[in-house]
């Protein structure tokens, strides 16, 4: 396998969000039914992290149609929040619009903070107890569930993948595909990333019959930067061989049913092939032969009309697996001739 090259990534868990008391929809508009939920809630600070153990999850208690986040936090260094900017903070005179910080039976410090949007990313201010000082930050929530995207499909090619996931979570803004030699999720080093916005990328560069191994996880970053990002947690991992070589089909018949017109019949492939190649010429050499390419691979015939009548044909086959742009074909099949009417 071709050298993979190593990038370490920082990471934050987060799991699905679950209504956990209370009837109906959590919805992210006014008159919200009373209940207690979690939800999603990502901080664009390294310096300030939604508790481990919560995995970017918090408490909602929705209550005559305001809702309150219960926010815990890994570290116990600010003593108080305020929703807005730092200026915004240090020029507040009315204390009763912090949010004080609490200690909660775990020891975790806490802070209950006023949620009126899903989605939104909010201006926080949070006032370090050993510096004395606000600091800018930023909070947002979100109601969809934190599923881990799972791999659906895998296309193999001799040289190459095409994987595809589902799309989750929905609030995700990108992903990060991670292959390995070894499929070892105890050594990140051993893993490379492909990084791409859409649920399915392309990974290059594999040798014929090269066995991989694959896992997806998303990328959390509503706040426009890569400086805290956030992701769901890993996929599972999948294990893929790529093709040894593109399955060969067999010409079954040529023939002439009408006037200046050939029929070539092959033996279907569907598994690993998307389509076929026809190559037809005048000359056993294939010299100057033209080459048609019929992209279904559930197809098995094929009439090439406006031939030359009394003229011989020599007709082969053969699949092909396409990958992203690049198409891995089979050997071609043996060739038949067909005198044309």
């Amino acid at each position: 396998m071709k050298k993979f090259y190593k990038k370490a990534i920082a990471m934050m868990c987060m799991v699905a969000m679950v209504v956990s008391s209370g009837t109906g929809a959590f919805a992210a508009e006014k008159n919200l039914e009373d209940g207690t939920y979690k939800a999603s809630a990502y901080i664009n600070a390294s310096m300030m992290k939604i508790a481990t153990e919560d995995h970017n999850t918090c408490t909602v208690t929705v209550k005559d149609g305001k809702a309150v986040a219960h926010v815990r936090l890994n570290g116990d260094g600010y003593g108080k929040l305020f929703l807005g900017t730092k200026e915004e903070a240090e020029a507040n005179k009315d204390a009763t619009k912090e949010i004080p910080e609490v200690v909660d039976k775990d020891g975790r410090s806490t802070y209950e903070v006023p949620l009126e949007e899903f989605g939104k990313v909010f201006d926080l201010a949070a006032y370090s107890k050993s510096r004395e000082r606000w600091y800018d930050r930023k909070i947002v929530f979100y109601t969809t569930e934190n599923e881990a995207p799972e791999i659906t499909t895998v296309k193999r090619g001799t040289k190459a993948l095409e994987v595809k996931w589902t799309s989750k979570p929905d609030h995700a803004t990108g992903y990060q595909l991670y292959v390995s030699a070894t499929g070892n999720v105890d050594e990140p080093d051993e893993w490379r990333t492909i990084e791409t916005k859409a649920n399915s990328c392309l990974v290059k560069g594999l040798d014929p019959g090269e066995k991989v191994y694959l896992r997806v996880k998303a990328e959390i970053n509503p706040f426009g930067d890569t400086v805290s990002q956030n992701f769901s947690d890993w996929s599972q991992v999948k294990a893929v061989t790529t093709l040894s070589k593109v399955a060969k089909t067999t010409v079954k018949s040529v023939t002439s049913p009408a006037k200046k017109t050939l029929k070539v019949t092959w033996a279907k492939k569907t598994a690993d092939v998307t389509g076929y190649q026809i190559m037809y010429s005048t000359k056993s050499n294939f010299k100057g032969a033209k080459t048609v390419t019929v992209k279904k691979n559930t197809v098995t015939s094929y009439k090439q009309t406006k031939l030359k009548s009394g003229n011989k044909y020599y007709v082969k086959v053969r699949t092909y697996q396409q990958i992203g742009s690049t198409k891995y074909t089979s050997a071609w099949s043996a060739a038949k001739i067909v005198k044309v009417k």
